[in-house]
């Protein structure tokens, strides 16, 4: 199986007309190889008709081609191929009821969008132009994920979800406006946000304003709870406030998943642990579930003993020591002394 992927984001053909097109050898008598799409105006590549030589990766002076040959087996656990960039995602994480799983992996290798399907944002479209959501039931037939399917696509099953991004959270609304209904949630005592209620969204901080999307989330009326990368922006005492409050979820017997690249903190989270492993940007594939200890381990030593596959070159190890060393380096930053203040009261003093 060869998949072939471009980076929209990455892909300039105005600036160096076309020289995918011109370099490729297939091109000379297949002239339909790669085209540039004319809706996105990026390149598009023909995965039937590519050879694999790899003369467009390594000429591309923008790196924004990815070919790669695939195990073929693998061609029949595809869920998902986004039609502009050739992304593709196998398989997709299992959630559990009354549990909380772990999903960690690299920065594009497919995590927010199996979120994105698993909660039904996204239908997907097992690798064809077809988006019916039969077909997806019909897909995981004799798996826990056709029970998931028909639930979420009958609307007999609600999800809510804690968002990765939260700029486009940053409105004129009071926090008090946006937790309509939830103000008497112990959360908001337990994550201090009382003196916030009153204050904009687009004025809180980043730990504040992560603080305010969990609660709101947690606080949903659902059946499964998705949050991706609740940790980021919180300290050492939130972390462990918010843990305690989404493991409340899976005692509830609700589902819950978790997208954390803070190992400590799945650690504390998670009962289960699936791996998203591939070449971001290009494709992504969902390791089966491992307990904790075992998912963690495997994922620093960049090996999955269970189907023999190499995830990176080197292991990561973390030394009992601290390095002797010490480097002598000039100095990065200076600054005196000076006084910041806001309207809400906040004032920050430097001496």
């Amino acid at each position: 199986m060869r998949i072939a992927a471009v980076e929209t984001e990455q892909c300039r053909p105005e600036k160096c007309d076309n020289l995918c097109i011109r370099v490729c050898p297939v091109e000379r008598t297949k002239p339909e190889t790669i085209v540039i799409d004319k809706t996105t105006g990026k390149a598009k590549i023909d995965e039937n008709l590519c050879i694999g030589c790899g003369i467009c990766v390594n000429k591309c002076p923008f790196s924004a081609i990815s070919v790669l040959n695939l195990p073929d087996e693998w061609s029949t656990t595809v869920v998902h191929k986004y039609p502009t960039s050739g992304f593709v995602l196998f398989w997709l994480p299992t959630p559990k009821k009354g549990s909380v799983l772990g999903i960690i992996g690299k920065n594009g290798a497919g995590k927010t969008t199996a979120l994105k399907i698993l909660s039904g944002e996204l239908i997907p479209n097992l690798g064809s132009d077809n988006n019916a959501t039969k077909s997806v039931v019909d897909f995981f037939r004799g798996k826990e994920l056709q029970r998931y399917f028909s639930g979420l696509y009958s609307k007999s099953l609600r999800v809510a979800v804690k968002p990765q991004y939260l700029d486009q959270l940053r409105t004129q609304q009071t926090v008090k406006e946006y937790l309509d209904g939830k103000l008497g949630s112990p959360l908001i005592d337990e994550f201090s946000l009382s003196s916030v209620l009153s204050s904009r969204l687009d004025e809180l901080s980043g730990g504040e304003l992560q603080k305010v999307v969990i609660v709101k989330t947690i606080e949903s009326e659902a059946d499964a709870y998705f949050f991706d990368e609740p940790a980021s922006f919180l300290d050492v005492k939130d972390r462990l406030i918010m843990g305690k409050a989404v493991r409340r979820l899976a005692s509830l017997g609700k589902y819950v998943l978790v997208v954390e690249h803070d190992l400590v903190v799945l650690d504390y989270l998670a009962d289960y642990i699936t791996i998203v492993y591939g070449e971001p940007g290009a494709y992504g594939y969902v390791s089966n579930y491992y307990g904790v200890r075992n998912g963690i381990n495997y994922m620093l030593l960049g090996y999955l003993p269970d189907i023999n596959m190499r995830l990176r070159a080197d292991q990561i190890v973390f030394y009992k020591h601290a390095a002797k060393a010490f480097i002598q380096s000039e100095e990065a930053f200076s600054w005196g002394a000076m006084s910041v203040s806001y309207d809400n009261g906040f004032k920050l003093t430097i001496q």
